[in-house]
């Protein structure tokens, strides 16, 4: 596994051509920190097409598990898994 490059959201805005060019390019990874903490990563298009199901489908578990805790904490706010996974994928 190669390494991320991490920059913070300052230099980001402030040297985003190159930054696109060193994905683009060199096919690096470039991880953008805000407070010491890492917010988004920019990876080559390409990567992004080979596993764009797999994020969607990592997104619907995040959403599941909050729905999860949520209805936990106050079971009158329950929703079924397959009603907010069908309401997602009806905005793409």
């Amino acid at each position: 596994m190669h390494s991320v490059k991490e920059i913070t959201s300052r230099e980001a805005r402030t040297k985003w051509r190159e930054i696109l060019d060193e994905v683009m390019t060199e096919g690096r990874d470039v991880a953008i920190t805000r407070y010491g903490k890492q917010v988004a990563v920019l990876i080559p298009a390409e990567d992004y097409k080979s596993v764009a199901n797999d994020l969607d489908e990592l997104r619907l578990s995040r959403i599941a598990e909050r729905a999860y805790s949520d209805y936990l904490a106050n079971r009158d706010s329950a929703e079924r898994y397959e009603d907010l996974r069908g309401e997602l994928l009806e905005d793409r």
